[in-house]
C-alpha cells in the first residue's frame, strides 16, 4: 500500500501490488517514539527517546520537532501529524517512487 495525504489531512492508502507497506513502516516508527504509549509523540517522550539512543539534543531542538509536525498546534504530536510530516519530509528508509502526494 502507498500512502499519501489530502489537503484534508486525511491519510489514504493507495493499494500498490507487492510494493512494501509504507504506512506499517510509518507507524511502527511512530510507535517506537511513541515512548510513553499514549498515542500521542510529545518533547518528553523525544527527551526519553534520545536519551535512551545516547543522542544529545537540547530542549529547543526537541521542541522545533515537535512544531514541525504539530499541525494542530497542541504541542503533541499524533500519528496522522507524524505520517503527514514524513511523507513531506521522506524521513523514512521507503522510497518516493512508491509514494504519491495530493496536497
Amino acid at each position: 500500500a502507498v500512502v499519501s495525504t489530502q489537503s484534508t489531512g486525511d491519510i489514504v492508502l493507495i493499494e500498490q501490488g507487492d510494493s512494501f507497506d509504507v504506512y506499517e513502516e510509518l507507524m511502527s516508527g511512530f510507535t517506537a517514539m511513541d515512548i510513553d504509549r499514549n498515542g500521542k509523540i510529545t518533547v518528553e517522550s523525544l527527551k526519553k527517546l534520545s536519551e535512551n539512543l545516547d543522542e544529545d539534543l537540547t530542549l529547543a531542538e526537541l521542541e522545533d520537532m515537535i512544531k514541525e509536525a504539530d499541525t494542530s498546534g497542541n504541542g503533541e504530536v499524533s500519528h496522522r501529524e507524524f505520517i503527514s510530516v514524513m511523507l513531506k519530509t521522506n524521513l523514512f528508509r521507503g522510497t518516493t517512487a512508491n509514494l504519491k502526494h495530493t496536497d
